[in-house]
This record gives structure tokens, C-alpha cells and sequence, in this order.
């Protein structure tokens, strides 16, 4: 069986109350873990994260703070 959820809360709750495994951001499930309501499984597997766009706008000019952020992000999200 496979359980398709559009909502991340939904992939959460399914995993908490047992229904599966799931991959999950560490940030989003380290509260579930610290609180013993998740445990860690595979933990030597580990898989890049879903690609990041930026949506700019045509035609206009790009503030010189909003380039920083985004040059930053790039850098760290490679």
C-alpha cells in the first residue's frame, strides 16, 4: 500500500500514529524524535533534498539585498 498526501503535516501525522516510514527535513522531524514519538531508521541513507527555483520578475530591476540573498542561498543550497 502507498499513501499519496499533498500536505506535510498529513506525512507527518500518518508516520507519528504508524502507518510508514517517511523522509522527512531533519528540522521538521527532530521534535518528534526528541519527544520519542519518531525514531530515526536508516539512518546511514541519506538523498539530496528537492530542487530550490527563485521566481523573479520580468522587467524589473532586482534590488542589490534580494541578489545577496539569492547568490547566498545558491552557494549554500549546491
Amino acid at each position: 500500500p502507498v499513501l499519496i498526501v499533498s500536505d506535510g503535516q498529513a506525512v507527518i501525522d500518518a508516520t507519528v500514529v504508524g502507518l510508514g516510514i517517511s523522509q522527512l527535513y531533519d528540522k521538521v522531524a527532530q521534535p518528534y524524535v526528541d519527544c520519542g514519538r519518531l525514531v530515526r531508521v536508516l539512518t546511514t541513507v541519506d538523498s539530496p533534498g528537492p530542487p530550490v527555483h527563485a521566481l523573479i520578475p520580468l522587467g524589473s530591476r532586482m534590488p542589490a539585498k534580494t541578489r545577496a540573498v539569492l547568490n547566498y542561498l545558491a552557494d549554500r543550497l549546491r
